[in-house]
């Protein structure tokens, strides 16, 4: 939307693993794919940037440079499903030898083994990624500590970048995230969502009455959850 090209947002939901310790950790992570683009190499880079006005006090503020897309900002956000801000941790590395390949080992060597009677409610700063991010790093890892609810993580790129030196001024990026996040991109998700329903139904004839009963699936009737999918 607007001036910004390039842009797009992403919500990433998830519920903590049932029977596991009461507080979990997420990584996500971006990465510059040198092995199959190698001209990403010259000049590419990402780094965590201060969050800006308009973003939520927990978020992160991701910048890059890509040759191919040029500069970008991924303004990211997580929170519980009712609405409860959690915190967003980053950690990057510039070395050449750190990639998405890689990022479980690297992961883990920061992390100490965690054993049973460490798995509890109060949380161990341990068990948290130290924070250093490179100007011009090459992998960049965000840690969510989820808080024992179902949570969302909000991701919106924008290109052009935002804050300092970006090409879009802040009136606009925060309209763009306003726009692509939160109960915005909740709407636009169901929208979608609904669309495409309604077009697979169509295609297909899922809402039709078949002479000889329901539409059928390896001779099963197909039920609402089997059209859905």
């Amino acid at each position: 939307g607007g001036s910004s090209p390039g842009g797009w947002a992403v919500r990433i939901s998830g519920e903590p693993i049932a029977g596991a310790a009461p507080k979990q950790h997420l990584f996500l992570y971006l990465s510059l794919d040198t092995e199959f683009a190698p001209r990403l190499s010259r000049g590419a880079a990402l780094g965590k940037l201060e969050v800006l006005s308009f973003q939520p006090e927990e978020g992160v503020h991701v910048g890059g440079q890509v040759e191919e897309v040029g500069r970008f900002s991924l303004l990211a956000a997580a929170r519980t499903q009712g609405g409860d801000p959690l915190p967003l941790r980053a950690w990057g590395s510039a070395a050449r030898h750190h990639s998405h390949l890689n990022v479980a080992e690297l992961v883990a060597e920061q992390l100490p083994p965690q054993q049973p009677q460490q798995q509890q409610q109060q949380h161990d700063s341990r068990l948290d990624l130290n924070g250093l991010v490179p100007s011009r790093s090459r992998l960049l890892v965000l840690q969510l500590r989820t808080s024992g609810e179902p949570f969302e993580i909000d991701a919106t790129l924008i290109g052009g970048g935002c804050g300092a030196g970006g090409a879009v001024g802040d009136e606009e990026c925060g309209a763009l995230l306003a726009r692509w996040s939160g109960g915005a991109l909740s709407a636009e998700i169901r929208s979608r969502t609904d669309a495409f329903h309604a077009r697979l139904a169509s295609t297909f004839g899922l809402d039709e009455q078949r002479e000889g009963g329901a539409l059928r699936l390896g001779g099963a009737p197909l039920r609402g959850r089997g059209k859905g999918f």
